[in-house]
């Protein structure tokens, strides 16, 4: 069978979910492709580009004789050798984390419809060296020479776990930092899944039984992440019905409230039998026909991203001006870029292939993080929909502890910018007046929290 994601529905899946079709086959999600081969190869090259003031590096690091990830590296501003090290992911599945750089948090962003840039005063970059992957193999630069398809999270862990051990080999200045993992929307599942997979291999360092560099993982950033799609999706109507934005049509959130118990129904014999074909048919009780629980939510006539914005403000998503910056030929060739490869903000084609994993819990891989000593940065815009009720969730031996953490103002120059809840490793941040993007909405507020965060400064 095929199911069919109507276009008006663009909205309601994470960012990327713009996609037709899903493909039901029976399946397992697969485990992580095993790659004895020990090959490695660099392309790389290093520009001016974005900001002249710092020393960055571009291009390819071949993770298996046919996988080559794509990267964008900066310095950072101030003290880099003792400057942390930030992995940024943006999510989708399949969207670039050139993304993130050009429009949230890099060293600079676009103007003048991509013909030129503009230095990023905010960057997170002041403060920390910081790597921009696109990954999986298929997404914005990175590609494969045959068809090498991701179909999990820990299969994309796998490959980005080479991809920074042979970083680290070739830039071994940057192998003992501090490590910090930022993903963003789905890319909050590959921070937790890559975080999870760096703790048991640095174990297996330990003990001795891995010849792998080991990473100084200290934290998780998550930025408006899909972690529980069951508590998450419910939490939608909650959210609509109490925003402080906009009044919505109470039939709306009734017909929503209604359609719930079957699209509850489906996510839950998901994650009870992990096949394809089951996951798939969630995503399809749960958005996927007019009359599907999120399905309501496009009558709104609202971004399911910023609740503040029209359904039409989407398009700007997946066209930002950055893409015509960086698909100059000149630029290509500056930072590396394979011309041959057309570039996509987001890929339809790994999309598809991270769907059947879309209604899956993610909670226990961040528990186990928070167990192991592993801060994890939990953050949203107000005017998006994710929301507390996850981290509330989670089963770790601070759960009670942070239940009962007040939630206290936060400002940032002495101006009102948000929301804190925190306790021991866990943190979690309400960011005011900004949605699903929040770094891009709120820079300073963005750029406060991430400093005092990686500083272990408290956020207050």
């Amino acid at each position: 069978m095929k199911c069919f994601i109507p276009l008006k529905l663009v909205s309601i899946l994470p960012l990327f979910i713009h996609t037709l079709f899903l493909t039901a086959n029976v399946f397992a999600i697969p485990a992580p492709r095993q790659d004895s081969s020990t090959s490695s190869k660099y392309d790389i090259v290093s520009s001016n580009l974005c900001d002249a003031n710092v020393k960055q590096y571009s291009g390819y690091i071949q993770v298996s004789p046919s996988t080559h990830m794509f990267f964008w590296f900066f310095e950072a501003r101030h003290n880099p050798k003792t400057a942390p090290l930030t992995l940024w992911l943006t999510g989708g599945p399949g969207c670039s984390s050139l993304n993130g750089l050009f429009v949230e948090v890099g060293p600079c962003k676009t103007e003048n419809n991509g013909s030129s840039t503009i230095t990023n005063p905010e960057s997170w970059t002041e403060v920390s060296n910081v790597l921009f992957l696109d990954q999986p193999s298929g997404v914005g630069f990175s590609y494969s020479d045959d068809v090498y398809n991701v179909t999990s999270s820990e299969q994309a862990s796998a490959d980005m776990y080479k991809f920074l051990q042979l970083f680290f080999q070739r830039f071994p200045q940057y192998s003992k930092l501090d490590f910090h993992i930022f993903g963003e929307s789905y890319g909050g599942r590959f921070a937790t899944s890559l975080g999870k997979y760096i703790i048991d291999s640095n174990n297996k360092y330990e003990n001795g039984k891995n010849e792998k560099t080991k990473i100084n993982l200290k934290s998780v950033g998550l930025g408006n992440a899909l972690i529980n799609f069951l508590i998450q999706w419910k939490s939608l109507t909650d959210f609509m019905a109490n925003n402080s934005y906009v009044s919505i049509n109470e039939t709306i959130i009734n017909q929503m409230i209604d359609a719930w118990p079957a699209c509850e129904k489906a996510t839950t014999k998901c994650n009870q039998e992990k096949l394809a074909n089951v996951c798939l048919r969630a995503v399809d009780v749960c958005a996927g026909s007019n009359t599907s629980y999120a399905s309501y939510y496009s009558n709104t006539g609202l971004s399911q991203y910023d609740v503040r914005a029209p359904v039409e403000s989407m398009t700007s998503v997946l066209s930002p001006d950055y893409v015509n910056y960086i698909t100059k030929p000149d630029v290509l060739q500056e930072i590396g870029a394979n011309s041959k490869i057309k570039y996509l903000v987001c890929s339809g084609r790994v999309g598809l292939n991270l769907y059947p994993e879309l209604p899956l819990d993610f909670s226990s891989e961040l528990e186990f993080l928070l167990e192991n000593g592993i801060g994890a940065l939990i953050y949203h815009g107000d005017a998006d929909w994710i929301c507390l009720e996850m981290a509330l969730n989670l089963n770790w031996k601070c759960k009670s502890k942070f239940s009962s953490a007040p939630m206290k103002e936060w400002s940032v120059d002495g101006t009102s910018a948000g929301q804190v809840k925190c306790a021991d490793n866990l943190s979690f941040v309400t960011i005011y007046n900004s949605g699903h993007e929040a770094p891009a909405d709120q820079s300073k507020a963005a750029f406060d929290m991430f400093t005092k965060w990686i500083s272990n400064i408290k956020i207050e």
